[in-house]
């Protein structure tokens, strides 16, 4: 909704000699006065908070003492001593580091800032506090977040951004400490609702608010500001029934809001815009005097408190460009830290940089040297490992070649011995028919079998697992082709073979014959070296 003044039809009016109605705004002072001494008690409060703690040396109670000024000086309207002393505890809050406080300037910074349509400065201000206490965490975010939220919201509502508004408005209901039945975010949702066009939702929660607050007055169970809801609850109302073209109601409300703000003494400086809005609607109704005088009203207290000539207010444009000077100064001594900081820094990384070049340089050398004498190290057991192993090995050899040797001549002297016993079992023959020669001859038979039994014990001494490996991959092998085996392993003839045997050597042949079959091996294939692999 946009509502054009129309000031401008009665300035030349406003020329002609002092206006009859600013006696009466001196009379509506008088009222006021009350309010504005317990007001002016308050700021000696600060005052004296300020001067103890500047003898005091307490940069932290003087913040508070400024920023307790600040905000009294700006309920006054009285925004030039307010920004004055906002801006100053602004820079001790910076200086110190002091989160709480720094957010709390900026936030009334940004009121002031608003109450003269800076909405852009004022929307800078609330981001930079939201970002300080989104910075600082813990509790004091969860208790100070909502109100960054409203405030947020706000601006943006007064600055059209429909989306933002209603995102930050969401915020504020879905956080812990949000209050969404309060008396101002319902407002707000009123507000929304205007400006996305919908005038009977806003004009129902409206009217829901009016009815709240005017039974919650009668009862004495509101507090001073959420009772002051009431004013803008009347004007929004009164800008509804003007859109509605339903002037008389319209009239009605915004005379309602006056009222309201005489009688609470708060928000006294909108008063400026109702009599204006009013004003226009009495010249509509062709009610001229009414209409002019409203619009006399409403420039008065422009001028008394918004205006640049005030009493209250003089001086305040040349400070705001102060603080803006100030703020640039401080961005200087900022950016001069900060090159003096980086400055600093970059000296560090290079301190430490050669340092840790230095640390990795000694590093490096120590593992070198350490890996090199744990090569030596190395090397030298492996040297010693593989001399062990050599002699070690040389010693198996040794050991299996003297066996080997040994096996050999005792299987020589088996082959002698089978010699004799054969000779000697023939010549019994001759003598069968005598016990004697029977006992004789089993003498013989099992003096050979305990040959043979001796030579498996040494042959398996010297080539241990021999005949387990045979069987294990061939299967079951009978004792004469075990025998046979162990023999071609030894690399006995045929000759030598039959006569350890007791067999022709067709026989060995025969035998040997039939052993390659049952072993599944080619003709090309070696006997002797295929045993010598098992």
């Amino acid at each position: 909704m946009k509502y054009v003044s129309v000031v401008g039809l009665v300035i030349p009016l406003l020329l002609v000699g002092k206006s009859p109605l600013q006696a009466q705004l001196e009379v509506d002072r008088v009222m006021q006065e009350g309010d504005e001494t317990n007001h002016q008690a308050d700021i000696r409060k600060f005052e004296q908070i300020y001067d103890r703690a500047l003898r005091d040396e307490d940069t932290l109670q003087m913040i508070e003492g400024l920023l307790g000024m600040g905000e009294t000086h700006s309920r006054l309207l009285q925004f030039s001593e307010a920004i004055d002393e906002i801006s100053e505890a602004d820079y001790l809050a910076q200086q110190v580091a002091d989160t709480i406080q720094w957010v709390e300037a900026k936030v009334q910074m940004s009121r002031i800032m608003r109450s003269f349509r800076k909405d852009s400065v004022a929307y800078d201000l609330v981001n930079q506090a939201h970002d300080l206490v989104v910075r600082r965490g813990g509790v004091y975010a969860r208790h100070k977040l909502p109100g960054i939220y409203f405030e947020l919201a706000v601006l943006n509502r007064t600055m059209g951004r429909v989306e933002e508004t209603q995102k930050y408005l969401d915020r504020f209901e879905a956080i812990e400490n949000g209050d969404p039945e309060s008396y101002y975010f319902r407002l707000e949702k009123a507000r929304l609702l205007l400006l996305q066009g919908d005038e009977y939702g806003a004009q129902a929660l409206l009217l829901d608010l009016e009815m709240e607050l005017t039974e919650a007055q009668t009862s004495g169970t509101v507090s001073m500001p959420q009772a002051s809801s009431i004013i803008f609850v009347y004007s929004h109302l009164g800008h509804l029934y003007d859109d509605q073209g339903d002037m008389s109601k319209a009239i009605s409300y915004y005379t309602m809001a006056i009222h309201e703000i005489d009688r609470l003494q708060h928000h006294i400086g909108h008063q400026q815009y109702l009599y204006n809005y009013r004003g226009r609607l009495y010249y509509q109704l062709g009610q001229h005097q009414k209409a002019y005088d409203d619009l006399v009203r409403s420039r008065e207290i422009s001028e008394t408190f918004f205006g640049a000539k005030s009493g209250l207010n003089r001086g305040f444009f040349d400070l705001r460009n102060r603080y803006q000077e100030r703020l640039e100064a401080q961005e200087q001594v900022m950016a001069q830290q900060q090159l003096l900081l980086a400055k600093r820094e970059t000296t560090i990384l290079w301190f430490r940089a050669i340092v840790a070049v230095l640390v990795l340089f000694f590093v490096v050398l120590a593992l070198w040297m350490r890996n090199r004498k744990q090569k030596a190290k190395h090397r030298k057991e492996k040297e010693l490992l593989l001399q062990k192993r050599e002699e070690e090995t040389k010693r198996i050899a040794q050991v299996l070649e003297y066996k080997n040797k040994e096996l050999t001549t005792y299987t020589l002297k088996l082959v002698e011995k089978e010699e004799l016993i054969a000779e000697a079992v023939a010549f019994a023959q001759k003598y069968r028919d005598s016990e004697g020669a029977r006992y004789l001859i089993r003498k013989l038979k099992q003096s050979a079998d305990d040959s043979w039994e001796e030579f498996h014990k040494r042959f398996q001494d010297v080539y241990s697992g021999f005949y387990d490996r045979l069987i294990e991959k061939y299967g079951d092998l009978s004792p004469n082709e075990l025998k046979l085996c162990s023999l071609i392993r030894l690399n006995f003839s045929v000759k030598e073979t039959a006569q350890l045997l007791g067999i022709s050597p067709t026989s060995v042949n025969m035998a040997r014959y039939r052993l390659r079959t049952k072993l599944a091996l080619d003709r090309e294939v070696n006997l002797h070296s295929f045993m010598t692999q098992v």
